[in-house]
């Protein structure tokens, strides 16, 4: 498990990497993350083709946000983020929270199946 926080949190400690971040700048990698794995081509592309919109200008816009542009602004290293964006899609389980501990979005259905 890769932990990415700013201080040693008690989930930090327990993972088996502990990324350290500048507070405040996980959108800069975030952005760098996207940027490998638009760049390496590790994204289902079936998928983006047919349930998204806007994949090229997104594309476009994570394009000079590499690894090394987000270094200078996170302090986590370069080689760093490559390896970490690099691994994320092909991981069995992934889970990217805010660590607030409250979901970030809700979905709900007014199907009683719970779908659509």
């Amino acid at each position: 498990m890769v932990v990415v926080d700013p201080y040693l949190s008690d989930t930090a400690a327990k993972a088996q990497e502990w990324v350290k971040i500048r507070p405040g700048t996980d959108g800069a990698l975030a952005l760098a993350m996207a940027h490998v794995i638009i760049r390496d081509n590790l994204y289902d592309q079936e998928f983006v083709d047919n349930w998204t919109a806007g994949f090229q200008e997104y594309s476009d816009y994570v394009a000079d946000k590499t690894p090394q542009w987000a270094e200078g602004i996170t302090s986590v290293p370069a080689a760093t983020i490559e390896r970490i964006a690099s691994s994320a899609p092909t991981s069995h389980r992934i889970a990217i929270g805010d660590g607030s501990g409250t979901p970030t979005s809700r979905v709900q259905s007014t199907n009683p199946e719970g779908v659509g």
